[in-house]
């Protein structure tokens, strides 16, 4: 058998990510409940579940949670929860300003970057509560959704587009 340059094999090999993503390479991060803001300084609790496609819970994995606002970073660690593919992560805010959250599950690259959450100096009056509208869109991404449908009122593009699109259907 004649032996074949192995640039022949690239436009194989470009199909392997795609592939992995469809036979078993993602996971959907679902966060149980998401604060509208957290006082700097003080520890929050996110608990998640991470589910391979959406469905099967997972264990075994050792997720993270980074926080960044401006220069500043914080992280945690996660901890397996109180059943299969839950983990809790508890990390404090260094310093009031508006923070990305982003939970790596752990799983390859499946992750979950949620909507900012203001963090208020300890001690001051707490932000008027979200807007229904506003509220949707933090629980939109929060619960995962993103990982299989387009809503373009969200304003972030999702992961995987598996499930129909919901742009401008409301719920």
């Amino acid at each position: 058998m004649p032996k074949r340059p192995w640039f022949l094999l690239a436009p194989a090999l470009l199909l392997l990510p795609p592939a992995g993503a469809f036979f078993g390479g993602w996971a959907i991060v679902t966060v149980e409940q998401v604060p509208e803001y957290v006082a700097a300084g003080e520890p929050v609790t996110l608990r998640f579940v991470v589910r391979q496609h959406g469905v099967e819970p997972m264990k075994g994995l050792r997720p993270t949670i980074e926080a960044r606002a401006g220069g500043k970073t914080a992280r945690a660690a996660a901890e397996p929860g109180r059943s299969t593919g839950h983990y809790v992560a508890t990390l404090s805010l260094p310093e009031p300003g508006s923070w990305t959250l982003t939970i790596h599950s752990g799983f390859g690259t499946s992750q979950l970057t949620l909507l900012p959450i203001p963090a208020i100096r300890p001690g001051t009056t707490a932000p008027s509560a979200l807007a229904e509208s506003e509220r949707g869109k933090q629980l939109f991404v929060a619960k995962g959704c993103l990982g299989c449908h387009v809503r373009n009122e969200v304003g972030l593009a999702g992961g995987e587009t598996i499930g129909p699109e919901l742009t401008g259907k409301r719920y």
